[in-house]
């Protein structure tokens, strides 16, 4: 099986090992060029929560044509850069080929249809906490576990091997008949925990009980939404992962969300997919969400405001 991960970051490169220690042939193809001359030159360097160290040799590059026909694509970008990701990947789609998306938030599986055929399109999301530590290097936090499903036939007739693949890999992969549960799940937690973390600028293990008590707020928010979208959540798994992360191994207390990691790096997030995908459908359904609508707000004002942030090394105001 050869396996084409478009968007190498933190993530994608954990997927990635996962599925070359699984036997696939893997490439990896991503725009940073820093990143990817270093997993082409040293390997791409998994620190494991133990400390332990792995080097795995996944060949890299910035030209996906290079990468070949593949027969499994699987985006792992940003969502706003969900389309251009995958037009750009058009020329390595064969007759067989499935596409499959694991990312944050909700709306890449409408952008991946309007690109693709449904038939071959793989749905799903990942509970992956990984930390991007440097060009060619990523350090896991915690447990891998993807819940995954079939949209039509060319997808159905690959993921079987796909799930085999990763869980000899070291994944835990589950194959859903109703996957946007799980979906909607992740993102009562992730809707929570990643505008906390970006807006304080602290790991989510350091949140503490008022971190648990916003979280319960909006977990609350993002269930009641999710019912009216016809999707029944658990309304006990975003606390129940909060507290498993702030009371678990230090590697978990200390990650970085992935929203906390843009915010640091003065980077575009993902809090539109993440938050605002969730405001739309409340506003649909005329649910109130305000604890989610103003972490909403206050993240686009971070992020658009990158450059005018005072710090001890810049402490005057620029206008």
């Amino acid at each position: 099986m050869k396996v084409v991960i478009v968007g190498a970051g933190a993530v994608g490169c954990r997927v990635g090992a996962h599925f070359q220690k699984g036997g696939a042939d893997v490439v990896l193809y991503d725009v940073w060029k820093e990143h990817v001359d270093a997993i082409n030159e040293k390997g791409l360097k998994i620190t494991e929560m133990d400390g332990s160290v792995e080097y795995f040799k996944i060949p890299a590059t910035t030209r996906i044509e290079d990468a070949g026909e593949a027969d499994v694509i699987v985006i792992l970008t940003k969502a706003a850069q969900t389309g251009n990701a995958l037009r750009a990947a058009l020329p390595i789609v064969g007759e067989h080929t499935v596409v499959m998306s694991i990312q944050n938030g909700l709306g890449n599986f409408d952008i991946i249809e309007s690109i693709v055929e449904r038939d071959r399109m793989i749905i799903g999301c990942t509970l992956t906490a990984t930390t991007m530590t440097g060009p060619g290097e990523i350090r896991n936090d915690n447990f891998s576990h993807s819940d995954i499903q079939a949209l039509g036939g060319i997808a159905g007739a690959l993921i079987i091997d796909i799930r085999d693949t990763l869980e000899r890999g070291g994944m835990e992969v589950v194959i859903s008949e109703n996957v946007l549960k799980e979906i909607w799940q992740k993102l009562s937690f992730n809707a929570a925990m990643n505008p906390i973390t970006g807006i304080t600028r602290v790991v989510v293990g350091r949140t503490g009980a008022i971190g648990e008590e916003l979280a319960s707020w909006i977990s609350e928010e993002v269930a009641r939404v999710a019912e009216a979208e016809g999707v029944p959540v658990n309304r006990d798994f975003a606390l129940r992962f909060f507290r498993r992360v702030t009371g678990g191994p230090e590697a978990e207390m200390t990650h970085l969300t992935s929203m906390l990691q843009d915010v640091v790096k003065e980077q575009r997030t993902e809090v539109d997919a993440i938050c605002g995908a969730v405001i739309r459908r409340a506003k649909k359904h005329g649910i109130p969400v305000p604890h989610l609508e103003t972490l909403y707000s206050l993240i686009r004002i971070i992020e658009s405001n990158y450059e005018y942030q005072l710090t001890p090394e810049h402490p005057d105001p620029i206008v």
